[in-house]
């Protein structure tokens, strides 16, 4: 069985590489061409420096574009902030009597959360 050619030119002996390479002329520049590089970069030092981006006068209209998209998007969801807002403090704030009332199972994990937060801060800031 014959094993697959990937490479199908013929392999050249190394010394008739090493001849042919031996055998090169040494590539130089024309004669104008260094100083025809060297004007150029020269004309590119010469030029004045890239007129700076006037962040300064940019942030302004950022600022205000942003803060009219939120306002923009506050109006367009108000409707249904308000119903959100008024359906969600009618449940936490009626039937205070009643001892499974929402509001003290939001208000203790709430609690439990911060003091657990807070804990785990202390613990990672002195380690163990």
């Amino acid at each position: 069985m014959k094993p697959a050619v990937l490479n199908r030119r013929p392999a050249l002996p190394d010394p008739e590489i090493d001849q042919i390479l031996a055998g090169e002329e040494e590539l130089l520049p024309s004669s104008g061409f260094l100083s025809a590089v060297m004007e150029r970069v020269e004309a590119e030092a010469e030029l004045p420096a890239p007129i700076p981006f006037p962040w300064r006068m940019v942030l302004p209209g950022i600022v205000l574009s942003l803060a009219a998209l939120l306002w923009m998007l506050y109006l367009a969801l108000q409707p249904v902030l308000t119903t959100l807002r008024q359906t969600h403090l009618n449940v936490l704030f009626s039937a205070p009597e009643s001892t499974n009332n929402l509001s003290l199972w939001l208000v203790g994990g709430f609690l439990a959360a911060f003091f657990g937060w807070h804990a785990l801060r202390r613990i990672s800031h002195n380690g163990l």
